[in-house]
C-alpha cells in the first residue's frame, strides 16, 4: 500500500458510502415480518399479554371510582372493602403480566437478531470480491456490529415498549370517553399540535442519526485502514497530516452528536407542557361538570388518574423514540447490505460439477483468448488482450513491474473477478462452466501476505475443512518444519 493510497482512500470513505435512506417502521417489519413467523406462538402470546395488561390498569382505575361513589359517598364499607381487594388483585395480575410481557418480547428479540446476524454474516461471506474492494473493513465490521446492534434494539428495547404504551394509551382514551366525551376532548385539544412539534423535532433527530451513521462508519474505516498502514504512515511521515484528517471526522461526528441532544431535548419540556395544560383543564372542566351533576365524584377522580396516566406511556414513547430512530438510521444501512447481491452460478447458461472422479482426470490445461479486465468501469484495463496457453504440467512464471496484472491474472482464473471481455479456458471448456466452489477447490495458491485466523496453527493449515485429517495436516507442516510442533500440542 502506497503513502498515496491510505491519504487518498481515506477521504473517500464517507463519500463511498451509499446508504438506501427512508426506511421506516412498517418496512422494519415487513423485512423482519418472517423471522416472527419462526415463531408465532411467542409472537402473538406477547401481543395478547399487551392487550390484557393495559386493560387491567384501566380497570384497576374504574374499580377505584367505583369506590368512590358505591362506597365511600354512600358509606358503604363493604363496597369499600371489596373495591380494595378487587383493585390489589388487578395490580398484582396486571404485575404478572407485566413480567411475562417483558420476558416473552425480550426473548424474541434475541432470537431474531442472533437469526439475522447469523444470516447476515453468510450473505457478506457469499458477497463477490468486488464489494470488499470498494468497501474498508471497518465499514463492513460496523454493519456487522452497531448496526445490527441498533436494529436489534427495536425488539430489546423499543418496540415491545412502546407498542406497549400506545395500546395503553388507547385503552386510557376509550376510558376517558366512556366517562365523559366533551372532556375527553377540552382535555386533548392541545394535543395536536404537540405531536407536530414532535414530528418536527424528530425528523431533525433522525436526519442527525443518519449523518452520525454516516460519520462513525468513515471513522472505523479510517482507523483500520491506517492501523493496517501504519507502517507505510510512519516511514513516509504522514502521521501528523492523518491524524488531523482524523480529528476532523470526529469533529464532525461530534457535532451530528449534538444536533441530536439539542432536538431531544426540547421534546420534555414539551411533554410537561402538555401534562400540565391537561391536567389543569380536567380539573376545570370536570370540576364544573361534576357540580352540575353530569358527572360523578367517583367519575371525576377516575377521569384525572386517567388523564395523569396518559403522560406516562408518552413519555415513554418520547423516551423509546431516539432509540427507535437509532435503529431506523441502523435498519438503513442493515438492509443495505443485506441488498447486495451474492457471489452466484445462477446467471450462467450452464455448469459443470466437477466430481471427484472428474477431477483426477483433469488435465490443468489453462488457456486465455483475447482476455481484458478493468476492476471498475470508469478505472483502465488492469490486463488488455491477453493471449497465452500453459500446457499441463508446464511451470511459467508471471514477471512483471507492480501493477501489470500477475495477481489479476491469477484472481481471474480463480473465478475472484469475471472477464471483462475474452474468455479463460479449462481443459478446453469456458472457465464460466465451472462453478467457483468447485474450480477454487482445484486450485492451489501460496498468498503473498500471510493471515492467519483465529485458532491452532492445525487449523489454519487445514483452514477448518473436515475432509483434512490429522495426518494431512502434519504433512503439509513438515514442508514448512512445523510437524514436530505440531505433534507437541495434542490440538495442533
Amino acid at each position: 500500500m502506497s503513502t498515496q493510497t491510505v491519504v487518498t482512500e481515506s477521504h473517500d470513505l464517507e463519500r463511498e458510502d451509499k446508504v438506501r435512506v427512508g426506511t421506516s417502521i412498517r418496512e422494519i417489519m415487513i423485512r423482519l415480518w418472517p423471522y416472527f413467523m419462526r415463531r408465532k406462538l411467542a409472537f402473538f402470546g406477547s401481543i395478547a399479554a399487551v392487550f390484557v395488561g393495559a386493560g387491567a390498569a384501566r380497570l384497576a382505575v374504574v374499580v377505584f371510582g367505583l369506590a368512590i361513589d358505591k362506597g365511600i359517598l354512600k358509606n358503604d364499607r363493604d363496597v369499600v372493602a371489596m373495591a380494595a381487594i378487587a383493585y390489589l388483585l388487578l395490580q398484582v395480575g396486571g404485575t404478572f403480566v407485566e413480567y411475562i410481557e417483558q420476558v416473552i418480547f425480550g426473548r424474541l428479540g434475541n432470537r431474531i437478531l442472533f437469526d439475522l446476524r447469523s444470516e447476515l454474516v453468510r450473505h457478506v461471506q457469499d458477497l463477490p470480491i468486488s464489494y470488499f474492494d470498494k468497501n474498508p473493513s471497518g465499514r463492513i465490521v460496523t454493519r456487522l456490529t452497531n448496526d445490527v446492534v441498533s436494529l436489534g434494539e427495536v425488539f430489546t428495547q423499543g418496540l415491545i415498549q412502546v407498542f406497549a404504551a400506545l395500546v395503553s394509551m388507547a385503552a386510557i382514551v376509550t376510558a376517558m370517553f366512556a366517562i365523559s366525551w366533551k372532556l375527553t376532548f377540552a382535555t386533548l385539544i392541545i394535543a395536536p399540535p404537540i405531536i407536530y412539534i414532535v414530528k418536527k423535532l424528530s425528523d431533525r433527530v433522525l436526519e442527525a442519526l443518519r449523518a452520525s451513521k454516516g460519520k462513525l462508519a468513515a471513522i472505523n474505516a479510517f482507523v483500520a485502514e491506517n492501523v493496517g498502514g501504519m507502517r507505510v504512515l510512519q516511514l513516509y511521515g504522514r502521521v501528523g497530516k492523518n491524524n488531523a484528517r482524523f480529528q476532523k471526522l470526529s469533529g464532525e461526528y461530534r457535532q451530528d452528536m449534538m444536533n441530536q441532544v439539542m432536538a431531544y431535548a426540547l421534546l420534555w419540556p414539551l411533554v410537561s407542557l402538555f401534562n400540565g395544560v391537561s391536567v389543569a383543564v380536567a380539573l376545570y372542566y370536570g370540576g364544573r361538570l361534576t357540580l352540575d351533576g353530569s358527572i360523578s365524584t367517583g367519575a371525576m377522580v377516575a377521569f384525572l388518574l386517567h388523564t395523569r396516566a396518559f403522560i406516562d406511556p408518552l413519555h415513554l414513547i418520547l423516551e423509546k423514540y431516539q432509540v427507535l430512530q437509532n435503529s431506523l438510521s441502523g435498519a438503513e444501512r442493515v438492509f443495505t447490505l443485506q441488498d447486495e447481491k451474492p457471489e452466484s452460478d445462477s446467471q450462467e447458461p450452464t455448469t459443470l460439477e466437477i466430481t471427484e472422479a472428474q477431477a483426477t482426470r483433469l488435465k490443468g490445461e489453462v488457456e486465455f483468448r483475447d482476455v481484458s479486465f478493468r476492476y471498475r468501469p470508469e478505472l483502465p484495463y488492469a490486463i488488455e488482450n491477453i493471449n497465452l496457453s500453459i500446457k499441463p504440467g508446464q511451470s511459467v512464471a508471471f514477471v512483471g513491474r507492480t501493477g501489470s496484472g500477475k495477481s489479476t491474472s491469477i484472481a481471474l482464473m480463480q473465478r475472484l473477478y469475471d472477464v471483462t471481455s475474452g474468455m479463460i479456458f479449462i481443459d478446453g471448456k469456458p472457465i464460466s462452466e465451472y462453478p467457483r466452489k468447485n474450480l477454487r477447490s482445484r486450485i492451489g495458491v501460496v498468498q503473498q501476505d500471510t493471515f492467519m485466523f483465529r485458532g491452532t496453527v492445525a487449523q489454519n493449515i487445514g483452514l477448518g475443512d473436515p475432509k483434512v485429517s490429522r495426518e494431512k495436516t502434519l504433512r503439509a507442516a513438515a514442508g514448512a518444519r512445523l510437524s514436530e510442533f505440531l505433534r507437541s500440542h495434542a490440538n495442533g
